[in-house]
């Protein structure tokens, strides 16, 4: 009897040590996000520290596009998942739990659509290089971001700014962002940003009149234009105006091309060039933006049709 409670003793003892095994997570899934490990990058620590949460929240580095769910991928031995992204998360996890010693990471299927926070409509990528693309314009985007912008323009005062809790603040000298600083001194858990009120004024180094900016979409495209310098010269209206990258075209088979600057025309070309004799044009994706550099204008234009009246403004 004492002989068979030992045994009993023993196997519990021993399951108990294979469960506190199979708890251990993958070094591959520890600390990190969903996106994160698709994409093979790193992810925000900030947000890995926090467990749970950290499934849904989106990598530092690749913060300006984000995978549509659901989504397919394919596990190192060929086991092909599919679904949303927190299921998605627990059979990965769960997976590499049960094979610790794979270091081997998923590989994603295609075609699969990612979004912009820039664009409304999400973007079809038909394989590797495409992500890559994506990937890479996100490296180029977060350089570009901190350049400073004053080297390109300025902002006009006077200036109101609306503050988190509703008031505002009106600033006629730079100094005046002192109001602004003790503020948000006064109110250390507050990480929303103030908003800018419009219509502001800018002013163009070289220039002497001034641009008048009728929102936020104005201002965003007065930042690309600095940073980029990256123009259409082929496109209809270019004497006029000129697009801002980056761009999205859909092509006639349906792929679409993400284009960054006009070297990437390249792509496009070439689809044609193996699609003979295809006579119908690429599709621009809306929305996009605008520049009249000459009288210093920025649009944003949500459609064909708008696109048509600005060129024939041009006329």
């Amino acid at each position: 009897m004492k002989s068979s409670i030992f045994y009993s003793l023993l196997a519990l003892l021993f399951l108990g040590a294979c469960a506190r095994e199979e708890l251990v997570p993958s070094p591959l899934t520890a600390n990190t996000t969903l996106q994160a490990l698709l994409l093979d990058e790193e992810a925000n620590p900030a947000s890995a520290a926090e467990g749970e949460k950290a499934s849904t929240d989106k990598p530092k580095l690749l913060d300006c596009f984000t995978l549509v769910y659901p989504l397919s991928l394919t596990l190192p031995d060929g086991t092909v998942l599919s679904g949303g992204e927190v299921e998605l998360w627990e059979a990965i996890k769960a997976w590499y739990e049960a094979n610790p010693t794979v270091d081997a990471k998923p590989e994603l299927n295609y075609p699969l659509q990612i979004t912009w926070p820039e664009k409304e409509a999400p973007q079809i990528l038909n394989g590797a290089a495409e992500l890559k693309t994506a990937k890479e314009y996100c490296v180029a985007k977060k350089s570009e971001a901190g350049k400073d912008q004053q080297d390109c323009f300025e902002l006009v005062y006077p200036l109101t700014w609306t503050l988190p809790d509703g008031s505002e603040v009106s600033m006629n000298a730079a100094e005046d962002w002192s109001a602004i600083k003790a503020w948000y001194e006064a109110h250390p858990d507050t990480d929303a940003k103030p908003e800018l009120n419009y219509p502001v004024q800018i002013a163009w180094p070289g220039k002497d009149a001034l641009a008048t900016l009728n929102g936020a979409a104005e201002l965003e495209a007065a930042k690309k234009y600095c940073g980029a310098e990256k123009w259409d010269a082929d496109q209809a209206g270019a004497d006029c105006f000129k697009l801002i990258y980056p761009l999205i075209w859909t092509l006639p088979d349906g792929s679409e091309v993400l284009m960054d600057d006009a070297e990437d025309w390249t792509a496009i070309k070439a689809w044609y060039e193996s699609h003979p004799p295809t006579d119908i044009q690429p599709e621009l994706n809306y929305p996009v933006e605008i520049v009249w550099p000459d009288k210093d204008v920025f649009k944003v234009i949500e459609s064909a049709a708008e696109m048509e009246a600005a060129k024939e403004e041009c006329k």
